[in-house]
């Protein structure tokens, strides 16, 4: 599934700044290389434009999201977002 995949790919990049190095020196064959993407989505990926590693993650989820079911993407957070749509409010109870 190419979902879990690229978040994979986007959870690894927030602990090890060299892909988005590798990506800036143009080696994202390799970078694909290392997740589970199947053949057709490593090319649709590839023929992505982007300049920056956060472009490319952008474009990607825009790509992979139109391409896998509607109710499978609305359930995954969009990294762009955050993991918290909603603001978290404690109660008047709550300790500062």
């Amino acid at each position: 599934m190419s979902i879990r995949a690229l978040n994979q790919l986007l959870g690894q990049s927030t602990i090890d700044p060299a892909l988005a190095k590798a990506f800036e020196q143009g080696r994202i064959e390799e970078i694909l290389a290392d997740y589970d993407f199947s053949p057709e989505m490593r090319r649709e990926l590839k023929a992505l434009e982007a300049v920056t590693f956060d472009d490319f993650a952008a474009a990607a989820l825009d790509l992979i999201g139109k391409i896998e079911s509607d109710w499978l993407i609305s359930k995954v957070p969009d990294p762009r977002q955050g993991l918290c749509v909603d603001a978290v409010v404690g109660d008047e109870d709550q300790a500062a």
